[in-house]
């Protein structure tokens, strides 16, 4: 299995209670599902899909931002059933929702999170970062996930200096507004990471890097 993004979704949802997002494609078994989910400051009561039943997602990371206005939730499933789902998020009361799914393959099936880090900024700027992470495996996917206030269009420029020392590829992002946007890099050692980006419109953020660690690969023996 490929060692890193397979697909994605990204939506805006209109405010309700419950919000759901479906693959374009069946995901294959044993990948890992991630979800970022950018919110009001709304408690989410529930995450699940259609494929893998009742079994929650694993918190990653959350915070709020914006003096408290909005959240930004982290999740992953590790180790999913093979088909279509469709991710359903329950809120404590009525919330809209920008948020993206996406599906990682040839990932530990089993605790796949190397590291992770999440921060926020009240201050409108157009120079965002994810915080920097320290990995401790060698062969990791590294996933960066912004959220910003919104309200303005925004033109995305990623790596820019003093990113270190990957080049990030940009891979979902919901609404005119850019309120959501993923990015990702896969890396073969442990390391420092970090990621810079720009946008052309101020906005206050939140952002979040993880590390999602690569199966052990059995190499075939040779019987002399």
């Amino acid at each position: 299995m490929t060692f890193g993004f397979i697909q994605g979704n990204a939506a805006f949802s209109a405010s309700n209670t419950s919000q759901s997002l479906t693959f374009n494609s069946p995901v294959t078994a044993g990948s890992c599902l991630v979800v970022g989910i950018r919110s009001s400051n709304t408690s989410l009561t529930g995450l699940t899909d259609s494929v893998n039943g009742s079994t929650q997602y694993s918190l990653v990371r959350q915070t709020l931002w914006n003096s408290s206005a909005n959240n930004l939730n982290v999740y992953i499933f590790p180790n999913t059933a093979a088909g279509t789902p469709t991710v359903t998020a329950t809120f404590a009361a009525a919330t809209n929702v920008y948020w993206a799914i996406a599906e990682y393959g040839g990932v530990a099936t089993s605790s796949p999170v190397d590291v992770s880090a999440i921060q926020h900024n009240d201050t409108a700027v157009t120079s965002l970062s994810l915080p920097s992470i320290t990995t401790t495996n060698a062969n990791d996917v590294l996933i960066g996930i912004y959220v910003t206030q919104g309200s303005a269009a925004q033109t995305w420029t990623d790596n820019v200096a003093g990113s270190n020392p990957v080049t990030w590829t940009p891979r979902l992002s919901a609404a005119a507004e850019d309120e959501i946007y993923w990015v990702d890099a896969v890396v073969s050692s442990a390391g420092t990471y970090l990621e810079n980006s720009a946008i052309t419109t101020a906005e206050t953020y939140a952002s979040c890097q993880f590390a999602l660690m690569q199966a052990d690969v059995l190499m075939p023996q040779i019987w002399l």
